[in-house]
């Protein structure tokens, strides 16, 4: 035996880490309407079901949309209520800034005609993000915001 002064160990020091989690980039996902859009008809992109291997990466950050039929169309990002025109020959792509997260994409023919099988094509992807990173950015765009605001 011994005395407790003996026995006795200092407590283990820790320090706090800093948080630092970084999220790799996905492969992007490509899909094409594989049905014919009618007038007022819509077509549901649903990236967890339709690619199983894309779900580790939910909710994905970039889209890029491109419309090769002669319709109008609108897309509503996330089948929210409120969706964008989408007009005939464009390609828009957006990213995280746009809309935050992505998992569904519902697209509406808003035109008189059909539009065809393969005319309209969406691609998602993910980039990669360092948290550390970011929200040190976050952090140099409020106090920027502090100075120039005088507050």
């Amino acid at each position: 035996m011994g005395s407790k002064k003996e026995n006795w160990k200092a407590p283990k020091t820790t320090f706090k880490k800093s948080y630092s989690r970084e999220f790799e980039a996905s492969p992007f996902y490509d899909f094409k309407n594989d049905v014919v859009i009618a007038p007022g008809a819509s077509w549901v992109i649903t990236v967890a079901s339709q690619k199983p291997e894309a779900q580790k990466y939910l909710p994905l950050t970039n889209l890029r949309l491109v419309n090769s039929s002669a319709q109008l169309v609108a897309m509503f990002p996330n089948e929210d209520s409120e969706g964008m025109p989408f007009p005939s020959g464009a390609i828009v792509t957006f990213d995280n800034k746009t809309i935050p997260a992505l998992r569904t994409l519902k697209i509406t023919n808003m035109g008189a005609g059909d539009v065809n099988v393969n005319e309209i094509m969406a691609t998602f992807w993910r980039e990669s993000v360092q948290y550390n990173q970011a929200f040190s950015k976050v952090h140099k765009a409020f106090f920027k915001a502090l100075r120039v605001g005088g507050v």
